[in-house]
């Protein structure tokens, strides 16, 4: 499971979106705007920026990175 922490007029969130929607990747879109606790948890995580990526089968990282989307989509496509 893919959590994608994001907040509106985020335009990195956005292409992150588009991404993973392009790649067939389902995820659980966190918005963060009304939910200081969650920025909190994420600062505490050294996470300054959105959005950020958080799943089971991948490093946890932030921003829109098209190097770690690529890896984290061929670590999900893999036959188990």
């Amino acid at each position: 499971m893919i959590k994608l922490y994001t907040k509106a007029d985020c335009i990195a969130c956005i292409f992150t979106k588009q991404y993973l929607d392009q790649a067939q990747i389902s995820y659980q879109e966190i918005n963060v705007m009304d939910q200081e606790e969650v920025v909190d948890e994420l600062r505490n995580k050294g996470f300054l920026r959105l959005p950020v990526i958080e799943s089971d089968v991948y490093e946890t990282f932030s921003g829109f990175d098209v190097e770690n989307l690529e890896m984290l989509v061929e670590k999900i496509h893999q036959p188990a």
